[in-house]
């Protein structure tokens, strides 16, 4: 894992991502070539504004289309289709940046050699050169010390993950610890000391999981192997690196209050305050058209009365209640009977309903939340008081959630289903502290271009 502005990324898909820049550079420069001729003088016109728009829009495209996920199962084909599309929505974006600023401008028979070549160019690092990235950059071989129920965490990502960085190359057993792991998988130690293993395997890095520190933890042979240069860290820093979310159930206060993160500087809320006014605005007036468009479907579907809008009281930053603006996508008085959460095939959600739930048409107007600074457009999504009075009793450290505006998106919403019962919740929030933990103007952005990949492929909606 490489750590970029606080967030954990793959190596493998940060070396992906650097070598379809080169691929995307090569392909502009060879369609000039053939388009005007070698000359260095006309090759020398490409300017850096030219060629930084048409790698980073395809790049950003791409990323949208959730071709940069680390949990992706795709195969060649849904691979295929979600390149198409974001060459294809690329261009469209391109075509409007060079419409506004004609400076941009590289010519129809540039563009189009540039965008086939840069096509072609993608797809085969895709389909046959992809697995063996993957490969190559997921051999940091790791050692486990414990072999208890911690231990058995990292079996349960192994099974998970996708996109390892890691090889278990075995286990430490510990003196006095019940065993959950395959005894094929043990190391066997009796006669070896930690700092020589860890040597004689090429291990790079030590994960200390045992149930229980206090009992025969070797703590002199782990520091003959951090002084030799090996990385050692706990179960609940890998667990964050490889899963993008903190473990609720292996935490403690101790460990939050002396974690790095969770630090909110002066500038920090300034300039999210500032992403989350530019970015709001330009989709409000982008999406106008179609709100409109949703707002009068609504109202003919319910005969022409009720409201199109629909209110409800979240619960905000600092615990502060406040209205939540949606479009209406129930029946008139579908909560007669209480608060509770959607159900797959409600019966409650009418056939416009659906269209705009499952499009996230029905948050648009949130973004008034946004401009009135009572939500942000990234962050954990606002839950209801009736919901949270429960939630926070069952779920240890539940009301941390709150120490940030909530948001229309976030982490948790990208990487997470819809969620509709306790155990959905905790594992959100589990998504929402790492969020909260490594905030920064990267990672909302990252979060952004992949709503639009979760949006398209209609995930986390009911």
């Amino acid at each position: 894992m490489v750590r970029l502005f606080r967030h954990y990324i793959p190596k493998s898909l940060l070396v992906l991502a650097v070598l379809e820049v080169i691929i995307l550079l090569l392909a502009l420069i060879l369609s000039v070539s053939l388009r005007l001729g070698l000359d260095n003088e006309i090759l020398s016109e490409l300017t850096f504004p030219q060629l930084a728009v048409f790698c980073f829009v395809i790049l950003g495209t791409m990323i949208s289309m959730g071709l940069y996920r680390r949990d992706a199962h795709n195969s060649k084909f849904d691979i295929v289709v979600r390149v198409v599309l974001a060459f294809t929505l690329a261009t469209g974006f391109m075509i409007l940046l060079f419409y506004i600023w004609p400076a941009l401008f590289l010519g129809r028979g540039i563009m189009a050699i540039a965008l086939a070549c840069g096509f072609v160019g993608v797809v085969f690092v895709r389909l046959f050169l992809f697995d063996y990235f993957d490969a190559a950059f997921s051999h940091k071989r790791v050692i486990i010390i414990g072999t208890g129920k911690r231990a058995m965490c990292i079996e349960d990502v192994c099974k998970l993950t996708t996109l390892r960085s890691f090889e278990v190359v075995g286990y430490w057993s510990l003196k006095d610890e019940s065993s959950m792991i395959d005894t094929r998988h043990i190391l066997n130690v009796d006669s070896i000391k930690l700092l020589d293993l860890v040597k004689s395997k090429d291990v790079v890095e030590i994960i200390v999981a045992v149930d229980d520190r206090r009992k025969s933890l070797p703590i002199n042979e782990l520091l003959d192997c951090k002084m030799s240069g090996v990385e050692v860290i706990d179960l609940v820093t890998f667990l964050e690196k490889q899963t993008g979310k903190i473990n609720v159930h292996e935490i403690n206060p101790s460990g939050l209050i002396f974690a790095d993160g969770y630090s909110h500087t002066v500038l920090k809320p300034v300039s999210k305050r500032l992403v989350d006014i530019v970015i709001s605005v330009i989709i409000l007036l982008v999406s106008l058209p179609v709100m409109m468009m949703a707002a009068l479907a609504i109202w003919i579907e319910s005969g022409c009365k009720g409201s199109v809008f629909y209110s409800q009281i979240r619960v905000g930053a600092g615990g502060r209640k406040f209205s939540i603006y949606k479009f209406r996508s129930m029946i008139i008085d579908a909560e007669k009977n209480g608060a509770q959460y959607a159900e797959e095939k409600d019966s409650r959600i009418t056939k416009i309903g659906h269209f705009i739930r499952k499009s996230r048409i029905d948050e648009l107007p949130q973004l008034i939340n946004v401009l009135r600074g009572e939500m942000s457009f990234v962050g954990p999504r606002p839950e209801r008081p009736e919901f949270v009075e429960q939630l926070k009793k069952k779920i240890p450290y539940y009301n941390l959630r709150h120490s940030l505006k909530p948001g229309i998106t976030g982490w948790a919403q990208i990487c997470y289903p819809y969620g509709a019962n306790d155990e959905d919740s905790m594992q959100k929030l589990q998504f929402d502290l790492y969020y909260m933990k490594n905030y920064s103007i990267f990672l909302d952005l990252s979060v952004i271009f992949q709503t639009v990949s979760v949006i398209l492929w209609r995930k986390g909606s009911r």
